[in-house]
């Protein structure tokens, strides 16, 4: 059998009706359902009242095939106050796993043993369906935050946000991911908004492992995700679509120097000036004209996993171009998503659960 995995960054999808553009969840919800997901997870949920009229969208647009449920949660730490995780996941393809009693475990915030700045949330999920094969599927939900955190304002000289944030993916790696893939569940996938590109994924997942118990990973879906205009540009390292060879060397740099710092008690000093030039060069350029209405830019959404466990099972891994099949009109397509839908689009991947019988 086949499993279609989603993931969507809903943009600070909220039930308040005072916000200048209300949500369009019959919008959001004909994006999933484009998306072909049995089981989507979503980032940037504030409240549990939107997550209820999305699924009533979903349950009068899926029809009778589908059997929509949903489950939304958020915890306030110090280092996250605002957004929270759902996920929404067609209950005749899968359900919640359970424990050895035999009850259901609810998807959970991993707040325990880890410096995540903004903690992922995991749910495990089983197939349904009689006469066939059961799997488990576990998914971790993640958004990595943007914005430089106080590792950075003590050392703008050196540290470039998106090497913080590779960090913050690789803690995510090397302590979460582990955790429920090897006590619980083979087929253990992350899903979510990393705020990286593939090329800066490529560098983190390469590097080196410190210990036997960190998995080699993969990570897919190299189409950009992201809606920018005019109005709404992010500069920050490397992050241009006119990325080039040398801002990915750049990039490298600065990770290692990040990897280095965290491992050795920030003992490590001022890079070398080129070094440290070629970064703010790299900062301050604005590479990216997008139209006045807008275009797809940087490829921040992804899926990651094992390779040597789940690799050979990913199929697919696919931005869903949503905008142009929601907003016939030219003139106003990006515009409108972005109103009312988000400054993100849908990615989805399938697993196909039956080639693992065949090995």
């Amino acid at each position: 059998m086949a499993l279609t995995i989603g993931s969507f960054n809903l943009c600070n999808f909220s039930s308040n009706e005072d916000r200048k553009f209300p949500k369009d969840y019959s919008a959001i919800a004909n994006a999933i359902l484009m998306s072909g997901a049995d089981v989507i997870a979503l980032q940037e949920v504030i409240d549990q009242q939107a997550i209820n009229s999305l699924l009533n969208q979903l349950r009068g647009l899926g029809g009778a095939n589908r059997d929509w449920r949903g489950f939304f949660d958020k915890k306030a730490t110090w280092r996250n106050n605002r957004e929270g995780y759902a996920f929404v996941w067609d209950e005749k393809c899968v359900t919640f796993a359970k424990d050895d009693d035999g009850n259901e475990v609810l998807p959970e915030l991993v707040t325990k043993f880890t410096s995540i700045k903004r903690p992922p949330m995991v749910a495990r999920f089983v197939t349904t369906g009689s006469g066939e094969l059961h799997y488990e599927l576990c998914v971790i939900n993640t958004h990595i935050v943007f914005k430089p955190d106080g590792y950075q304002a003590r050392h703008p000289e050196w540290y470039g946000g998106a090497a913080i944030r590779a960090f913050e993916y690789s803690k995510i790696v090397n302590s979460v991911y582990p955790r429920f893939s090897n006590k619980h569940c083979t087929y253990t996938i992350i899903a979510g908004d990393y705020n990286l590109k593939s090329s800066m994924l490529a560098v983190v997942n390469a590097r080196p492992k410190l210990s036997k118990g960190q998995p080699t990973m993969m990570s897919v879906q190299s189409d950009k995700t992201t809606i920018k205009t005019t109005d709404s540009m992010i500069d920050d390292t490397c992050e241009s679509q006119g990325s080039k060879p040398d801002d990915i060397g750049l990039f490298a740099a600065i990770y290692n120097g990040v990897m280095r710092l965290f491992k050795n008690g920030e003992s490590i000093g001022r890079p070398p000036s080129q070094l440290a030039d070629k970064q703010a060069q790299t900062e301050n350029a604005e590479t990216q004209q997008p139209t006045a209405d807008g275009t797809y830019v940087s490829d921040y959404d992804h899926f990651s996993f094992e390779v040597g466990r789940v690799g050979d099972y990913v199929r697919n891994a696919h931005r869903v171009n949503a905008p142009e099949l929601l907003y016939p009109t030219p003139s106003r397509m990006f515009h409108s998503y972005k109103e009312g839908v988000s400054d993100h689009v849908p990615i989805a991947a399938t697993l196909d659960l039956s080639a693992s019988q065949s090995l």
